[in-house]
Formats: C-alpha cells, sequence, structure tokens
C-alpha cells in the first residue's frame, strides 16, 4: 500500500512530475502544463514545490501523460555524478 500522507512520498511525486513535464517537448514549461491539465498555474506549482496526495489526481495526471503512475509515485534512479 502507498501512503499518500507521508510528506517524502509527495515531494517525490512533485520532482518527479516536474521532471517529466520538463523533458516532454509538448509541455515543458508549467504554464504549458497547467493548460494541458486544465488548471490554474498556482496549483500546477503547488504541485511541483509540494507534491501531490491524491492517488485518483496522481492516475489521471499519469494517464494524461501517457505513463505509468508508477513513474510519478516511485524516485527515479539518481544520477550519480
Amino acid at each position: 500500500m502507498i501512503d499518500l500522507n507521508n510528506p517524502e512520498r509527495n515531494l517525490i511525486v512533485g520532482r518527479n512530475l516536474k521532471k517529466l513535464v520538463k523533458q516532454n517537448p509538448a509541455i515543458r514549461t508549467q504554464e504549458r502544463f497547467a493548460e494541458f491539465v486544465d488548471k490554474d498555474v498556482k496549483t500546477v506549482r503547488r504541485w511541483f514545490n509540494q507534491g501531490i496526495d491524491s492517488l485518483s489526481l496522481i492516475k489521471t495526471i499519469s494517464d494524461l501523460l501517457g505513463i505509468s503512475d508508477t513513474e510519478l509515485l516511485f524516485e527515479q534512479d539518481k544520477q550519480v555524478p
């Protein structure tokens, strides 16, 4: 079971979402992503900085981006410098 009440998990989701948005050539900015998901830019900024604590919202966003929800939920391999 995934604990979305864990603040660290929420931050991981936010970081992963921010990274995936920046990597997507069609929506690279917060503004374009906000339009893409039909949300206010403030909301998107809050998601990036504070994370997301709703599994249904995570599922909706992952479906819109065409990715697995696990790509948002779990920390991706960190690159070692």
